[in-house]
């Protein structure tokens, strides 16, 4: 279920930057919003057992060159089990 919850989050995250996108000037240079997609792991030190999974983020920028506010999501699995 998880796996289903981390895809639909980032088809949800890549449509809200599309349409951002597209409603912003040419004169504007700034996105209005990035998203971050890559990878992530985790390697056990009590039992040497290693999990992994996708990390989806959304990084936006309400007050330029001060605040910078980003929200991300790392499910990982593995050896039968989901953290």
């Amino acid at each position: 279920m998880s796996k289903y919850a981390a895809m639909i989050g980032l088809a949800a995250a890549l449509a809200l930057l599309a349409a951002a996108t597209a409603q912003a000037d040419e004169k504007d240079k700034e996105p209005a919003a990035i998203v971050e997609i890559g990878g992530a792991g985790d390697w056990s030190l009590r039992d040497g057992s290693a999990s992994f999974g996708p990390n989806v983020a959304v990084e936006v920028t309400p007050i330029e060159n001060w605040l910078e506010i980003e929200a991300g999501v790392s499910p990982l699995f593995g050896s039968g089990r989901s953290e």
